[in-house]
């Protein structure tokens, strides 16, 4: 019974093991198995499934396979503008990971939604100009750099908190959240003020 027990387990955990495709931008993409590296591709099958897709191997670091082991696949080459070393790179992307996972930016959204409606309220009286003012809040923010806070790289390292790869990563990727988010909260606020004016009037 404990010799089915083991098998069972080892069968269990062969069954989920997946690996992992670090890209360049922080995330994470978790696949079936990597399959081999040709002709400028990571060739890898999905979870749960055989058909095999490919994937340009400059959007990837790194590949952990099932087993823990890594092959970075990033090359340092001045001529594709890989200028850092992987070492630099590794602590570049670990800083987007921490701006994915930990960032967030919730005054981007109400302040997106209140640049938003401010052009909403133009539309009944200055149409042509009602994208003014979402505009320069968009741009406004375009030139804040994000700063990390001791939330946000708690458990990191100092030395690698610190490091100027890791802060470009970070501020990076802090600062495409920071703009996605206001971006849809001026939308949003730019469409429910012009529904209420619409509303409003059709009373």
């Amino acid at each position: 019974m404990q010799y089915l027990l083991i098998i069972f387990l080892f069968v269990s955990t062969v069954g989920v093991a997946q690996d992992k495709i670090m890209l360049m931008n922080g995330k994470i993409k978790t696949v079936g198995k990597v399959l081999e590296i040709k002709d400028r591709n990571v060739l890898y099958q999905a979870k749960g499934s055989k058909t095999i897709k490919k994937m340009g191997w400059e959007k990837v670091f790194s590949i952990e396979t099932a087993a823990g082991r890594e092959q970075v696949v990033y090359l340092q080459d001045s001529t594709i503008s890989n200028d850092l070393s992987i070492e630099q790179m590794r602590l570049f992307v670990k800083g987007e990971q921490a701006a994915i996972y930990r960032y967030k930016s919730p005054l981007s959204t109400i302040g997106g939604l209140v640049f938003g409606a401010a052009g909403g309220l133009l539309v009944p009286y200055f149409p042509a100009v009602s994208v003014l003012p979402p505009a320069a809040g968009i741009t406004a923010l375009a030139f804040v750099k994000p700063k990390s806070s001791k939330k946000s790289i708690v458990g990191i390292p100092d030395e690698v908190s610190s490091s100027p790869e890791f802060v470009a990563g970070y501020q990076r990727k802090a600062k495409d959240k920071r703009m996605n988010n206001t971006l849809k909260g001026a939308a949003v606020g730019f469409l429910l003020t012009v529904g209420a004016i619409i509303a409003f009037r059709g009373l």
